[in-house]
């Protein structure tokens, strides 16, 4: 479901609440967590444990894995 916000001081308070805010009565029963998302990258402050140049590198690989060869290999190194 969407909710169009139309108060632009409501719509204030969200934009400057951040990337995660609890949305509250107030009474302060919880409706609800509103989470931004940040499609194709990650939120901005989050840090890789891959270097720059290692994300370059797996982008730049265009070989080919065939999904059987992936599970299989999966399997081996973590046995049920």
């Amino acid at each position: 479901m969407s909710i169009v916000i139309t108060d632009p001081n409501l719509l204030a308070q969200l934009l400057a609440a951040g990337n995660h805010t609890e949305l509250t009565t107030p009474d302060g029963t919880l409706i609800g967590n509103l989470v931004t998302e940040y499609p194709g990258s990650p939120p901005p402050g989050t840090i890789s444990r891959y270097s720059a140049e290692e994300i370059d590198k797996r982008r730049k690989d265009t070989s080919e894995h065939k999904l059987s060869d992936i599970l299989q290999e999966l399997q081996e190194r973590y046995p049920e």
